[in-house]
């Protein structure tokens, strides 16, 4: 009997040492998440603010109005614009029809979101834990 539960034992080897390190990683898994969190926010308000006008201005094209209503029209639309837009892969989907139809500039606030936030900051919390 205790030769059986020594060959369980050594079956859940992997599993047991999967659960130590997710426990020994807990801190630095919230400090990431918090920190990404908080770059989510920044991203959000800054494009439901800046996107506010061209939402209302009545010379703009209705339906791209109501794209962009619907994708940074408030700040929880925003917000899930912006998280889908860092943990999807998909933001150029997103980007280029507000870069090419609203504004080139936000051309700048694109690249330095995707590269600092989707880019270093990912690679940054995988860093982390690799480390622990």
């Amino acid at each position: 009997r205790a030769f059986k539960a020594a060959r369980t034992f050594k079956t859940f080897e992997g599993l047991r040492v999967l659960v130590a390190v997710m426990c020994f990683s807990f801190a630095s898994t919230i400090s990431s998440m918090v920190i990404l969190v908080v770059f989510q926010i920044m991203g959000s308000i800054f494009m439901c603010q800046s996107l506010h006008y061209f939402i209302i201005d009545p010379a703009n094209d209705l339906t791209l109005r109501i794209w962009v209503n619907r994708m940074y029209g408030d700040g929880v639309k925003s917000f899930w614009t912006i998280f889908e837009l860092t943990f999807s892969g998909c933001w150029p989907n997103y980007a280029r029809r507000i870069v090419e139809e609203v504004h080139p500039m936000y051309a700048m606030f694109y690249f330095f979101y995707v590269y600092i936030v989707v880019f270093v900051a990912t690679r940054i919390v995988a860093a982390l834990f690799v480390k622990e």
